[in-house]
């Protein structure tokens, strides 16, 4: 039996934890940048105001100390905090080197060794210093060195580094068959593009991984690049050219589109009208729709796509409807219910799935198990719709998808056009902004010397007027002690408002969920301490205040979301990002990109604004969804303007 410590165990582990399939896969998993360790300086003066670089140093003398500044020794209970050394290099200058907070890896550097290190000269007090030194392994020396993308909390960038060294030795082969499948073309045909000037594709993915040069490296994040660019529009191109397929016709009555119009409590926005005529045409088309429904959040999406749903249901077709969570389940039935009392429902949960495929035409809601209901049924859907399409893979979705299905996928994440005609397949896209209500959100990102007036502006502007408060964080319980969360903030807001707050989170059982949510709805809680569970479509008419904990552990999409749920029916809302450390604590991008969310309540500019920040190979947050890479090479910049077809 193998060892399961073996390096290629570790890179299966690394592959799971980044969601890719195969070591083939991750050497499609670009490197963020390059360093070069080839040779290191050995002076310390003449690398003053470089910037970062790599030098030569011996230690000289080693002292570790407690946050507090004292020496730590045998008998000292603090852990040491930072390490000051005196180096001197190879032309004999002496100065002295400080490591803060990350010092593991510095253990075990004995006084007298010789150490390789990746860090910038600056002075302080008139004499030089080496600052935010890193240590660079012996191994790395004397190369130029990639650095690569982890997955938070689930691969260092370290393990990347490494599973990526094995797979350009053993899966070279491998990575030219993974490029070849998800772009439909062979390696000829892809080196036949002369503009690409790609002559294989192992000595691309050899530059990549392991460049002889920084210019070998930039000239294979360029064709990189440029072949994604150049794939990502064939294949929209190739999809987008779907064949003919009568069965997918279903004809709409006008008369009785325009009674389903007339049932609705206030008119449609310029933006819902021209989407819902888009869908209407797809439906009403020879080939069967295949269409992305993007709204900013509370632009009416949902009741977008309740009245082409509606329609077919009454032209006799099977229309579905799945979405990521029983909550939002429940959420659309009660919403279709109201607006359309006559239209039979059925949620498909457990044992009442036979019942609901029985009785006939129905629109059916479930969570994406409904997939397995249909399939034992032998039913075949008409019309589908998935709600927050983004949380489902392909493979869920294809799952209720016949040849002759309309596929209308929704998403309150805003897409800008350009991307989402890429991303999406070949997808014709519909485009909410404006609001159908009037409302003002207001948002801001505060520190810790802020506490105080955070959460007295939300008592006052939102609790002590009426309003609802939601308070999320990113995690149900504290970490090693050090921060709290959902749980522990529950029982200190209870103690403001007795009887008054209710917590919701992900380990509570559908009905628990529903009981909590049902409770905030009606107003019997002034307080809801939640996880991130809340951002998904949730409607609390009463929800004026939204309190967001360490909000830099989320996406500017989902901080977006949340955003998304206050003043759903007019009105003014607040929302506040409270950052537990000092500013100066944080990295600078990470602020930046906070500081985005708070500028703009647009979701699409705020989209548009990262995608062109970040690149398009970035949009994910650092993070692959459904195991799938959205291009060729993951991490590549693309801009979104790269990708309108020629």
């Amino acid at each position: 039996m193998a060892d399961a410590h073996t390096p290629e165990k570790e890179v299966e582990r690394v592959c799971k934890g980044l969601g890719v399939d195969n070591p083939g896969e991750l050497l499609r998993w670009l490197p963020k940048g390059y360093r070069d360790y080839r040779a290191p300086s050995d002076s310390i003066p003449k690398m003053f105001g470089h910037g970062k670089v790599a030098l030569r140093v011996t230690i000289l003398s080693k002292e570790e100390y407690d946050r507090q500044g004292s020496l730590t020794g045998i008998h000292s209970a603090q852990k040491p905090y930072r390490i000051s050394m005196r180096v001197r290099d190879g032309r004999g200058y002496e100065c002295y080197m400080t490591v803060f907070g990350a010092i593991q890896p510095w253990k075990a550097v004995s006084v007298g060794s010789a150490v390789t290190v990746y860090a910038t000269v600056d002075e302080w007090n008139g004499k030089l210093q080496i600052k935010g030194p890193e240590l660079i392994p012996e191994h790395r020396v004397g190369k130029i060195c990639p650095m690569y993308r982890g997955k938070r909390r689930k691969v260092s960038a370290e393990a990347v580094e490494a599973a990526a060294e094995v797979a350009l030795e053993s899966h070279i082969q491998d990575a030219i068959e993974s490029i070849e499948r998800a772009c439909g073309y062979s390696e000829a045909e892809i080196c036949a593009e002369t503009s690409l000037g790609i002559k294989s594709l192992g000595a691309l993915l050899r530059a990549l991984h392991s460049p002889a040069s920084m210019a070998a490296a930039e000239e294979a994040v360029s064709q990189a690049r440029n072949v994604s660019i150049l794939m990502l529009k064939r294949m929209a191109a190739r999809l987008s050219e779907r064949p003919i397929c009568e069965r997918s016709r279903i004809e709409i009555n006008r008369e009785m589109l325009a009674s389903l119009m007339g049932q609705l409590p206030y008119p449609l926005t310029k933006d819902q009208t021209t989407a819902v005529a888009e869908i209407i045409h797809d439906l009403e088309s020879d080939k069967a729709m295949r269409r992305l429904l993007s709204g900013d959040v509370g632009t009416g999406k949902t009741l977008t796509f309740v009245i082409p749903a509606v329609a077919a249901l009454m032209m006799g077709k099977s229309v579905a409807i799945v979405a990521p969570n029983q909550p939002l389940v429940n959420q659309l039935a009660e919403e279709v219910k109201q607006l359309y009392p006559n239209a039979p429902v059925h949620i498909v949960v457990g044992g009442n799935s036979k019942q609901a495929l029985r009785e006939g035409p129905c629109i059916l809601l479930g969570t994406m198990a409904l997939a397995n209901v249909v399939k034992r049924s032998g039913r075949e859907i008409d019309f589908l719709i998935c709600d927050e399409q983004h949380k489902f893979s392909t493979e869920q979705r294809e799952a209720l998808v016949a040849e002759h299905t309309n596929l209308l996928e929704a998403t309150a994440t805003a897409i800008p056009r350009t991307v989402a005609l890429m991303t999406h397949g070949g997808m014709s896209v519909s485009i909410l902004r404006e609001s159908p209500v009037q409302k003002t959100i207001k948002t801001r990102l505060a520190f810790p010397e802020r506490r105080e007036d955070v959460i007295g502006f939300l008592e006052q502007k939102v609790v002590n007027k009426g309003g609802q408060l939601a308070v999320i964080y990113p995690r149900l319980e504290s970490s090693q002690g050090k921060k709290s969360g959902a749980i522990e903030a529950a029982l200190h807001w209870e103690k403001r408002y007795p009887g008054k707050v209710s917590v919701l989170h992900g380990r509570l059982s559908e009905e628990e969920k529903r009981a909590v949510i049902d409770e905030f709805k009606r107003g019997d809680k002034r307080v809801l301490v939640a996880t991130t569970i809340f951002e998904l479509g949730l409607t609390v008419e009463g929800l004026r205040g939204l309190l967001v904990i360490d909000p830099d552990r989320l996406g500017a999409s989902q901080l977006h979301q949340l955003r998304g749920r206050l003043a759903r029916k007019g009105g003014v809302g607040y929302m506040i990002m409270y950052m537990r450390q000092p500013v100066d604590a944080y990295d600078p991008e990470t602020v930046a990109r906070l500081q985005r969310v708070e500028a703009t309540t647009d979701g699409f500019e705020l989209a548009e604004d990262d995608a062109y920040a970040r690149g398009f190979g970035d949009l994910q947050d650092g993070e692959v969804q459904d195991g799938k890479m959205p291009v060729l090479f993951y991490g590549v910049s693309i801009r979104p303007d790269e990708l309108v077809a020629d």
